[in-house]
């Protein structure tokens, strides 16, 4: 009998287990309603004081909010199954805007936030996705630097999966408004993507074809295009212990552009092969070639390493390595051709249970054959690359400033001199600095356009070296460290090629809540030569259950020896948060950056705080964001943004 009941219960468990759903017409389910009131002011003031004129910038909204979360299908949820998240305000808004003249805007609005997203036939192999979205919120491109940022985007997604192979269609849609002391910023954006893959127990191949329509505004310039790209890649591990690796990929994007259309081929193979445990190969091999009107550039790269660890503190590696650098326009062409063989070593040693140090070091030898052009087009660079903080400096010396040109990677954005980055001439050597504040920022990948003066033809050897020590106590506790690197060479004085020193030493010390440390850097070049020195000191600590406080410190100098001119960098950031009661929370952040030099003197300044308030179902949350920046003891921006808000959920 008891076998019996158990039985008929494990039957009724089974059977409630796998009900299947019986299909209803639309099936609803609202999981959160909410209602209140949502305000938000915006006051922002340019001066320009040699001339004595100002810009005035106001914007204040007021409006009751809803809030509605809810889920649901129609017919079936395996057919078709959705979700909407919305939370905003709908009222009145208020904007002006005087310099010369007066400008006066007054209407209704909504703000806040919207996602809508369905999925059909989810379980088949045939299944597509829909989305939809609006967010009105704030964005901090760094921390002095909050803006407005309305977004707009919708799409799909359809994708079909049948055994080892999937093939997948993308659209999307995106406009976003910036609103910033600097003026409006406008992005406009189509994304059609195709995909295709082949999944194989070894590896894989992937097919992909993307049209990227775009249309971008700042600082009242216009960069508008097309990029028609497509890549294939391929994956594959072979050999009867998998012990080798080999993946590869190749592109090709064409730039509809109407004032300057361009187009791009790169291709890529790497291979990885472990000999024994501690012996592995690497080959690499990459070719890009860019044309872009009448100029043309082709880059070639390959190199063979063999890495060999003999304990498992000594690593050494040999490397064989060359590269050809092509480029011509209507006027004239160039081309850089070098080839070597070089030798690294890197050694960890414990000097005790608490002690470590760490070694390592490199060579390489090159020949080199060399004749630059006048024209230098999409040359890669990243800020910081040369050890001075928010700048990099050109590849080739003798640059007209005043073709200069910087744009984003994707070289959808082209940044603005005087807004965005500043030129600095260091002898015979041009940097770019990256202003901070700026709206919209500059990327810290960048690529580069200019002319320069053309040099002569002729071959050289070139010798680079480099050698890193770090002492490790007390469990890295304390942190003491050197690096040198150098690069000479018998180059013609003609081609105007550097022989370049850079040695640095540096401290840093960690425990606990506390973090601090000092560096400094001497670059010495037959060219252009500076010093820079660093101290940074940082602490975050609890200062009771309820609280928090977090302090970052940072001094930079910099001394261009070449131009007699030096520049400082002054930061100091502060988080605090407090919860003082259950219902009752409270943050505040804050912070001032100067910035001194010839030609770059610059003052930025936050302070927000905001407080939060619950009790029961019932929340009250009020913001309050100030920024200040000065540039050039000319140009002053002051903004003040406040939001405040009620909210209760039903």
């Amino acid at each position: 009998m008891l076998a019996l009941t158990r039985g008929c219960g494990d039957a009724l468990a089974q059977t409630r287990l796998f009900r299947v759903e019986e299909p209803q017409l639309i099936k609803l389910n609202i999981t959160e309603a909410s209602a209140g009131v949502y305000a938000e002011g915006d006051y922002e003031q340019t001066t320009f004081k040699d001339s004595g004129t100002s810009a005035t910038h106001d914007r204040l909204f007021v409006g009751p909010s809803v809030g509605l979360n809810l889920n649901g299908s129609v017919y079936h949820p395996n057919l078709f199954q959705y979700q909407i998240i919305s939370d905003g305000a709908y009222g009145w808004s208020q904007d002006n805007l005087r310099s010369t003249t007066t400008q006066r805007q007054n209407g209704l609005e909504y703000l806040g936030h919207f996602s809508g997203s369905a999925d059909i036939l989810a379980n088949k192999p045939f299944h597509t996705s829909l989305f939809a979205d609006y967010d009105h919120s704030y964005r901090d491109y760094d921390f002095f630097s909050r803006v407005i940022v309305d977004t707009w985007r919708y799409g799909l997604r359809s994708a079909y999966d049948a055994g080892p192979f999937s093939f997948t269609f993308t659209y999307s849609h995106r406009d976003e408004d910036t609103s910033s002391f600097s003026g409006p910023s406008t992005w406009q954006q189509d994304v059609i993507g195709f995909a295709a893959h082949h999944e194989r127990k070894h590896g894989g191949t992937t097919l992909n074809y993307t049209f990227d329509d775009f249309n971008r505004t700042d600082f009242g310039q216009n960069t508008r295009g097309g990029d028609h790209t497509v890549t294939l890649s391929d994956t594959e591990t072979l050999g009867s212990r998998d012990q080798m690796r080999f993946t590869s990929a190749a592109g090709y994007t064409i730039r509809d552009d109407p004032v300057l259309p361009s187009d791009e081929a790169t291709a890529n193979a790497d291979l990885t092969v472990d000999h024994r445990e501690n012996l592995t190969s690497l080959y690499d091999v990459s070719f890009d070639r860019y044309t872009s009107g009448g100029f043309t550039s082709e880059t070639t790269l390959a190199q063979a390493s063999l890495r060999h660890k003999l304990y498992d503190s000594l690593v050494s590696t040999l490397l064989l390595r060359g590269a050809d650098y092509e480029s011509s326009d209507q006027s004239d062409n160039g081309y850089t051709r070098r080839y070597g063989i070089g030798l690294a070593e890197s050694y960890t040693k414990r000097l005790s249970e608490n002690h470590r140090l760490r070694i390592d070091g490199s060579v390489l030898g090159e020949h080199v054959d060399q004749q630059d052009a006048s024209t230098v087009a999409n040359e890669k660079h990243s800020f910081g690359e040369s050890g001075v903080p928010d700048a990099f400096s050109l590849n080739v010396v003798n640059v007209d400033s005043t073709s200069i040109q910087v744009w984003s990677v994707s070289r959808t954005q082209r940044f603005v001199q005087g807004q965005q980055y500043n030129i600095i001439q260091n002898g015979s050597v041009t940097q770019i600095q990256r202003i901070l504040g700026a709206v919209p920022p500059i990327d810290n990948d960048v690529v580069v356009d200019y002319q320069a003066e053309p040099t002569g033809q002729g071959h050289y050897e070139a010798f680079t070296d480099t050698f890193g020590i770090r002492f490790e106590l007390w469990h890295n506790l304390w942190g003491i460290y050197g690096r040198y690197s150098g690069s000479e060479n018998n180059a013609p004085k003609s081609l105007n090629v550097q022989n370049l020193s850079i040695y640095t030493a540096g401290t840093d010390f960690t425990w606990h809540w506390l973090r601090a440390g000092a560096e400094y850097s001497v670059y010495r070049s037959d060219q252009a030569s500076y010093n820079t020195g660093r101290l940074f000191e940082s602490a975050g600590f609890n200062l009771d259950d309820a609280s928090s406080l977090g302090l970052d410190f940072s001094q930079t100098w910099t001394d261009y020896r070449n131009a007699r001119r030096q520049e400082t960098d002054y930061r100091f950031v502060t988080h605090y948060r407090c919860r003082f009661t259950s219902h009752l929370r409270a943050d505040v952040e804050g912070g001032f950056d100067l910035r001194q030099g010839a030609g770059f003197d610059q003052t930025l300044a936050t302070f927000r705080p905001s407080i939060d308030y619950v009790i029961g179902r019932t929340t009250i949350r009020a913001g309050y964001d100030f920024e200040y920046n000065m540039f050039l003891n000319n140009e002053t921006q002051v903004q003040h943004l406040f939001t405040v808000r009620v909210k209760r959920i039903f």
